[in-house]
């Protein structure tokens, strides 16, 4: 698995999004999102001018089943903003 980068709150969103997940509630600083088809939820915190730490970053992604796979290069979409310029990829771990 490649190294997690410390993003900013946004990106991980974006790519929430883009696996399914939609805003369900706001609680404070905390996004929790949910998608639909399997119940599967989690939630980002949100601080404008703080970015996600690794640690935050995995279990997030964890929680969400989303894995970065830089090794597989078939069915994943390539989401190149989440890691930087290592284009890794992020695959459903069902």
């Amino acid at each position: 698995m490649p190294k997690l980068p410390v993003i900013p709150a946004r990106k991980l969103i974006k790519v929430l999004k883009k696996k399914g997940f939609t805003l369900h509630r706001i609680n404070g600083s905390h996004h929790i999102f949910i998608r639909k088809d399997d119940q599967l939820s989690t939630s980002v915190p949100v601080h404008p001018g703080h970015d996600l730490g690794k640690g935050i970053t995995k279990s997030i992604l964890d929680d969400a089943h989303i894995s970065i796979d830089a090794r597989r290069a078939n069915g994943p979409v390539a989401i190149p903003d989440l890691v930087g310029d290592c284009f890794a990829t992020l695959a459903m771990t069902k």
